[in-house]
């Protein structure tokens, strides 16, 4: 019965004409290169069914995108509402020979045959020192049957460190002592001196900021705490430094000598295992610093909507160092002095050193602590960043004592005198953000989708009708 009606002349007919409907669309549709499938050739056919539907594949890809992408907005602010860059700078020389002598311990520790050994004073101060030092040197070696307590590390530390290395300061072209403008501060890389920087860690002693990244200044005075920002190389900070050159000693610290720098933000802790600049011996140092604020709408924190345990201000690294100390205190029972801790933390000595270098490998390494320390850090909502632009020349400070005859030698004996200069150089800094965009109303998708259609498809509203008709014509014919 069914082979007779396909056989019919009736449903030939109606095949007949549905073929040549087809075909006329095709010939006379709006969308560029329908018309070449109705050819005879198999290649020419084959190969703009494959661009059709290459282009329509591509064509659906770029719509999501352009009607799902937020655009990123820039303002320029005035710098001066934005604090100038905080400053740390750490010494590489992390101690005065006459106190530790870090090569010559080192010697006699690893020299069985030697019949020197480290007097009852000598013994803590390297097993403090060996906390900073290139932690692979004495790593498995125990210097005393009965360690040190690490509590203690931290006075040794500031006993035996280089004093009063930052000679010379002057802010905003006012030469200001020195000890004024920078204070000490316990980083990862020992005993540093930071300058502009938020009384961060929490103390029953703490002094209320007058400024945060998410509400700016909170009055309009010039003279606040942390400093703002101006622009110039005149009103930025200018300091020389100077440790002799027999205070080096490269056995502790390696081939590269002279200071770490970090520039950052007030409100950010300063750690230098997130990355540094360096200052090299008899070197100028110059930077160009560029401040820029960034605002997230989605996935992330707001400053006030997760207060730390231990820092007075939220960040994503300050949060991160929080969660890397309690990771430690987790694995080896204790933290490394420089970690943010609470007071009855038993801080790690030196036979608990290769504990905590492996909790630290483990913690960059693996993606399970977050599930369980629950540390959530996500990047704040608002935070700014400091963008660095470093130059640098020979600093012939001894041709400048000699032109004033002044002999160097007796005033600074042995010295490797370098200079660092930060500054702004832009008046104004951009802020950008997703948040306050203009949102696209309905007829600005429809005008973007509609011209990608026609860009790679050369489609149209009145195309898509057209397919429209035909299929229910063909449904319903």
């Amino acid at each position: 019965m069914e082979m007779a009606l396909k056989g019919s002349k009736d449903y030939q007919r109606s095949e007949n004409d549905h073929n040549y409907s087809l075909e006329k669309y095709i010939s006379l549709g709006h969308v560029h290169g329908l018309k070449y499938l109705g050819r005879k050739g198999k290649f020419e056919r084959y190969f703009w069914i494959s661009v059709l539907l290459a282009m329509l594949a591509f064509t659906v890809y770029v719509v999501f995108s352009a009607i799902t992408t937020t655009p990123v907005h820039l303002t320029p602010r005035p710098l001066n509402t934005l604090p100038f860059p905080a400053i740390t700078i750490c010494p590489e020389t992390k101690a005065q020979k006459k106190f530790a002598d870090f090569t010559k311990a080192y010697r006699i520790i690893t020299n069985d045959k030697s019949n020197e050994t480290l007097s009852d004073e000598e013994m803590p101060r390297i097993e403090a020192l060996s906390q900073i030092c290139d932690p692979h040197m004495l790593e498995d070696k125990k210097l005393n049957e009965q360690p040190t307590p690490g509590k203690e590390f931290l006075e040794i530390l500031r006993e035996i460190s280089y004093p009063n290395f930052i000679l010379f300061c002057k802010y905003r072209g006012i030469v200001q002592g020195c000890n004024e403008l920078f204070k000490e501060i316990v980083t990862d890389d020992g005993i540093c001196y930071t300058f502009n920087m938020l009384d961060l860690i929490k103390s029953d002693n703490n002094t209320k900021a007058s400024w945060s990244v998410t509400n700016g200044y909170e009055n309009e005075n010039f003279v606040t705490y942390p400093r703002r920002a101006f622009s110039g190389s005149d009103n930025g900070m200018n300091v020389v430094i100077d440790i002799p050159k027999t205070e080096t000693d490269y056995l502790c610290r390696g081939p590269v000598q002279g200071y770490k720098l970090k520039i950052h933000s007030a409100d950010e802790f300063p750690v230098f295992g997130y990355g540094y600049q360096r200052i090299p011996p008899q070197k100028e140092v110059l930077v160009s610093v560029t401040p820029e604020i960034t605002s997230l709408k989605e996935n992330c924190i707001d400053t006030n909507e997760k207060p730390l345990k231990h820092f007075t201000e939220y960040t994503y690294k300050n949060c991160m160092t929080e969660c890397l100390s309690s990771f430690v205190l987790s694995k080896c029972g204790c933290v490394k002095f420089s970690m943010v801790h609470e007071n009855d933390t038993e801080i790690c000595n030196q036979h608990q050193t290769s504990c905590v270098s492996d909790a630290f490998l483990s913690f960059y390494t693996s993606n399970k602590f977050k599930n369980e320390f629950f540390c959530d850090c996500k990047p704040s909502c608002k935070s700014l960043k400091f963008k660095t632009s470093v130059s640098q020349s020979d600093y012939n400070h001894n041709r400048v004592f000699e032109a004033y005859g002044v002999d160097v030698n007796e005033e600074f004996p042995n010295s490797q005198m370098s200079r660092l200069i930060v500054y702004l150089e832009d008046d104004f800094y951009m802020t950008s953000s997703n948040q306050n965009y203009p949102q696209e109303t309905f007829i600005d998708k429809i005008a973007k989708i509609g011209g990608l259609l026609a860009f790679f498809l050369g489609a149209s509203l009145i195309s898509f009708i057209e397919i429209f008709f035909y299929l229910f014509k063909r449904c319903f014919s």
